[in-house]
């Protein structure tokens, strides 16, 4: 091998790692930075937030925990209740 070709492809790694590394690089600034302008926008008073509404409250639960001896085992309503109103 003559030294002219050794010189020749030092150069051309070297361009190759270079414009590599450039590459990831701005890719990675571009991503890190579409991150951060997504966050900044959603936290911006520019976007308005939608009104909250008040929900109404949940429906009584059928199911009950009743606590025996510290386990909590649930039981439902409807057999808490008596069925008959004697």
């Amino acid at each position: 091998m003559s030294p002219a070709i050794s010189l020749r492809a030092a150069r051309r790694f070297r361009l190759v790692t270079s414009l590599l590394v450039l590459g990831v690089g701005n890719y990675e600034l571009w991503r890190v930075h579409k991150v951060r302008q997504r966050n900044k926008l959603a936290e911006d008073g520019s976007i308005k937030p939608e009104p909250v509404v008040a929900e109404k409250p949940a429906p009584k639960a059928w199911i009950k925990w009743t606590d025996l001896n510290g386990v909590p085992i649930p039981t439902l309503e409807a057999s808490v209740r008596p069925t008959r109103k004697d």
